[in-house]
């Protein structure tokens, strides 16, 4: 009996603590309320995202201190809510609401935009929508050439630059 009620308690803190850090919306749900809204794309990419990578007191992780949850509370504190996409790919009525998409270097360890998806985001920037895309100098990942399907025909380009001295700064 104790030990069925320890398990009992165990998946409950379990499923509580999941619940109480997945941020605004870990299952996709239309946006409801004023906005302007924002979401999140995680399905294509999870490195510093606001939902996962939060500073807390003590915690001094790289993607906590630069990722993105700071300017994301800021943000909704000001009038601009969000929610993220993390287990389904983007769709015209997954979109249907949103004021801007946000797509944060996206990583070749998760999948990559189909045709379907890069001409729905094209159709989203045509009829008014905002992108907003956080890329790498590098194409590290491969995300330059991923996000570069629905951002050349914009007239935006990830290019494949990296600035460096080329002169040996090195004391003898």
């Amino acid at each position: 009996m104790k030990q069925s009620r320890f398990v009992a308690l165990a998946l409950s803190a379990l499923l509580l603590s999941t619940a109480t850090s997945c941020g605004p919306s870990e299952q996709f749900e239309p946006p409801d309320g004023p906005g302007p809204w924002i979401l999140v794309d995680l399905y294509h990419t999870t490195i510093q995202n606001p939902v996962d990578y939060r500073l807390d007191k003590g915690v001094y992780s790289y993607q906590g201190v630069f990722g993105y949850a700071r300017a994301f509370d800021h943000m909704q504190q000001n009038g601009y809510s969000w929610q993220s996409l993390r287990t389904e790919r983007l769709s015209a009525p997954r979109l249907k609401g949103y004021d801007v998409l946000f797509i944060n270097l996206v990583h070749d360890e998760r999948p990559d935009f189909t045709d379907e998806e890069v001409e729905v985001i094209k159709e989203f920037v045509k009829e008014g929508g905002g992108l907003f895309v956080v890329a790498d100098h590098s194409n590290v990942y491969h995300h330059a050439e991923r996000v570069n399907r629905f951002l050349k025909p914009m007239g935006i380009e990830v290019t494949y630059h990296t600035a460096v001295e080329s002169v040996d700064k090195s004391v003898s």
